[in-house]
């Protein structure tokens, strides 16, 4: 089923609305989102295009904000062409401001599970902003950074109750181990063995 996309006269205000969440350092207000959405050109992604390719390293200029529909965060499963979905994002995700930033090859990839709309803010824009809105650049800049913290956050988490139910199966298969190392037929079976030797 299509995901409604929102009408072009509402998707200005709507981006903005989205950029202007809750920071606890500097928070963007309504009218300096608006200044960011400025430098953004709307965008409209069919559902299974892949708009973001793990890996790669040429067009990594972009970043997208969802505005409507939901997109698959992927990555491959080393020595094999399948992938892994890490999750399933809507309305209100960047996806793709890490290499934006830092220049790297994409991490993973994202795919429109629905009819997409994104807001495209491209790194030669975002410099642009730098030069003659320092301060709402700045402001945009420690969005994006409290976003990488919490992903970062909920991602080691998982990584700790991983590591939390390996540590726990490593100690039962110890107690199972060594429970057969002493159990009375592993002793008896011994015995026996050595008693023949002689």
């Amino acid at each position: 089923m299509a995901t409604p996309h929102p009408p072009l006269a509402e998707t200005e205000k709507l981006a903005a609305q989205m950029l202007a969440q809750p920071n606890p350092v500097a928070q963007l207000s309504l009218a300096e989102a608006m200044v960011v959405v400025d430098m953004m050109r709307p965008k409209r992604i069919a559902a299974g295009t892949v708009f973001i390719s793990e890996g790669e390293t040429q067009h990594i200029d972009y970043m997208a904000l969802i505005l409507a529909g939901e997109a698959a965060v992927e990555t491959r499963i080393p020595g094999s062409a399948e992938r892994r979905l890490i999750n399933i994002v809507g309305a209100g995700t960047i996806l793709g401001d890490m290499s934006v930033i830092d220049g790297m090859p994409r991490l993973t990839s994202c795919r429109a599970q629905s009819d997409l709309s994104v807001a495209i803010l491209t790194r030669a824009r975002l410099q642009e902003l730098l030069t003659t809105h320092p301060v709402i650049a700045a402001k945009l800049l420690l969005t994006l950074h409290l976003r990488a913290s919490q992903i970062a956050r909920v991602t080691l988490g998982k990584f700790n109750k991983i590591e939390q139910m390996n540590t726990v199966l490593r100690q039962q298969l110890d107690a199972v181990m060594n429970a057969r190392a002493f159990s009375p037929e592993t002793t008896r079976s011994s015995s026996t063995k050595h008693s023949s030797a002689h």
